[in-house]
């Protein structure tokens, strides 16, 4: 199934790419994301290797991942598998006026007793996608944490 997704985030693409496109950045807006290792020595480049561990469903996994592209600040994409799924994310960033549009593509390929699941898992992963975007966008741009509390 294919997913995609796009929001529009006020700040320059240089400062988005290098935050979005950072793994060990991803437990800080991918929701489902516990933690991030690297299994491959130095900077994030293609052909780069990392492992997310996940919880998703109820059900915690691991997902060995390979970064397939890596083209500062427009494109990043990675190729993972573990768990019940495989996934393609491909995450490319264009300049606009007064910001960075980011645009998510998900290619997801269900295992097991989840194919049976494929039209709710989809609108599971959109939601989840779409609310990581919305976090991202919030982290980037300074917003306050809902209930927030300004003293002043």
């Amino acid at each position: 199934m294919r997913i995609e997704h796009s929001i529009t985030i006020e700040r320059p693409i240089e400062e988005v790419f290098a935050f979005s496109a950072a793994p060990e950045n991803y437990p800080l807006w991918v929701s489902a994301i516990l933690g991030v290792e690297s299994t491959s020595a130095g900077p994030v480049e293609t052909g780069s290797t990392f492992v997310e561990d996940t919880k998703a469903l109820g059900l915690e996994f691991s997902v060995q991942c390979e970064v397939v592209a890596y083209e500062p600040p427009h494109l990043f994409a990675w190729r993972g598998s573990g768990g019940p799924m495989s996934i393609e994310l491909r995450h490319s960033c264009d300049p606009i006026d007064g910001g960075t549009k980011v645009t998510a593509v998900q290619e997801v390929e269900l295992d097991g007793v989840f194919r049976l699941a494929g039209p709710a898992m989809s609108q599971y992963l959109k939601r989840t996608l779409e609310g990581d975007f919305t976090t991202l966008k919030e982290l980037l741009e300074g917003a306050p944490a809902a209930g927030g509390d300004d003293a002043g």
